[in-house]
């Protein structure tokens, strides 16, 4: 009778599963391996692979998976960034804070790939709404309707203007003046503002 005897690979006691940890084991002829991996946005605190010992011990313990960190968010001409819980760890939040006559159009976000998604955020200036002119005057040439932008104003012929002479785009998005008049003989015409404000 013939007898043949096997050779069984030492087994390590299994890795306890921890919060956004994976493990894998590798098997082969000699050996036993534990390749560790972490979740999207966290990062491995040790060695990725564990070695199993004759003595059944692993070579390592289980590494944790902690939060990647972003560095410090960007900063934006006429704005400047907060971070909202003090730290720039994955998914974390930012807010920019844009000066007087400037909006944000989002916040920023800390991402897996430590960089700040900012794509869609900058600090862009306030634009005032159309200003209608009356029958008895029109408005200079202006290029654009935004913070702190002016339009003059005129009166045609015949016509005297009451009032001052231009009308200047707010942080509020309004113009400073409700209106100027162009008069004739007692006989005030306005110009109206879209939205005014004074």
């Amino acid at each position: 009778m013939e007898w043949h005897t096997t050779f069984l690979i030492p087994s390590c006691p299994a890795f306890s599963p921890t919060a956004n940890l994976h493990v894998h084991y590798i098997r082969d002829n000699n050996s036993t391996e534990a390749v560790f991996d972490c979740n999207e946005g966290y990062g491995l605190s040790d060695n990725a692979t564990a070695t199993c010992y004759e003595n059944l011990t692993w070579s390592i313990g289980a590494p944790t998976c902690d939060r990647i960190s972003c560095a410090a968010p960007p900063t934006y001409q006429n704005g400047s960034t907060d971070l909202l819980n003090g730290t720039t760890l994955y998914e974390d939040l930012a807010i920019v804070n844009c000066d007087t006559g400037f909006f944000v159009t989002d916040m920023l976000e800390c991402l897996a790939n430590q960089t700040w998604d900012d794509k869609d955020t900058f600090c862009q200036p306030v634009t005032c709404t159309n200003v209608t002119p009356a029958a008895t005057g029109s408005f200079g040439v202006t290029t654009n309707t935004i913070y702190q932008d002016t339009v003059t104003i005129a009166c045609y012929t015949g016509f005297e203007l009451f009032g001052k002479s231009y009308l200047i785009c707010n942080a509020s998005g309004q113009w400073k003046e409700i209106s100027s008049d162009c008069n004739i003989g007692g006989l005030c015409t306005h110009y109206f503002l879209d939205n005014a404000g004074i």
